[in-house]
């Protein structure tokens, strides 16, 4: 599992390294980002190989929970 709580701005580039060190179905969890993102943010996310199953949405603030596939 990996967790982060980091601006979207400087967690894209890293959005790779967390997919391929997370085992398959691994989980990762991103905080810290502000609701107006999630759509781009979550397109990101599965452009690097994983899969959002949740975005949980509170005071402007996301956190998303995605599982590595494959």
């Amino acid at each position: 599992m990996v967790l982060a709580n980091i601006q979207s701005g400087i967690l894209r580039p890293l959005l790779g390294p967390v997919s391929r060190v997370l085992a398959a179905g691994g989980l990762a969890l991103f905080s810290g980002l502000l609701e107006r993102e999630a759509q781009e943010f979550g397109a990101w996310v599965e452009a690097a190989g994983l899969r959002v199953e949740k975005i949980l949405v509170e005071n402007g603030w996301i956190c998303l929970l995605a599982r590595r596939v494959g």
